[in-house]
């Protein structure tokens, strides 16, 4: 929670870190792009989906080429079941997977390429 500006708590959402984070990302020359998921339906009928189900975030390019995945949540945010194995799947490849609730978590990462956030979430990645 931050205060807003009468002394008063305001919530910070899961798109507010998003954008702080993208922000971020891009004032230090980090390549990341928007993995969009979801499905609608169409006038015509029907049911279609859109992206790969459970997708982080942002997918980026760590600096000296590594991949990773960033799953932003609002402080104290839960990853979705869909989330859980997707990421589960990106590091049994080998992939670094970060969920992160600010800035403080993404600059971990960047200190250390090996730093895994879900560790965090251990009570859910069984």
């Amino acid at each position: 929670m931050q205060r807003d500006l009468w002394g008063g708590k305001q919530k910070i959402s899961e798109s507010d870190v998003l954008r702080d984070v993208q922000q971020y990302l891009k004032l230090r020359h980090i390549f990341s792009y928007r993995q969009n998921s979801g499905a609608y339906k169409p006038d015509g009928g029907g049911f279609v989906r859109y992206g790969h189900l459970g997708a982080a975030d942002l997918c980026c390019i760590y600096p000296g080429g590594r991949m990773w995945q960033l799953e932003t949540k609002a402080p104290g945010g839960k990853l979705s079941d869909g989330q859980i194995i997707f990421l589960k799947e990106v590091r049994a490849h080998g992939g670094v997977v970060l969920v992160c609730e600010g800035l403080d978590d993404v600059d971990k990462c960047l200190k250390d390429a090996e730093y895994i956030g879900l560790d965090r979430y251990k009570r859910l990645i069984v």
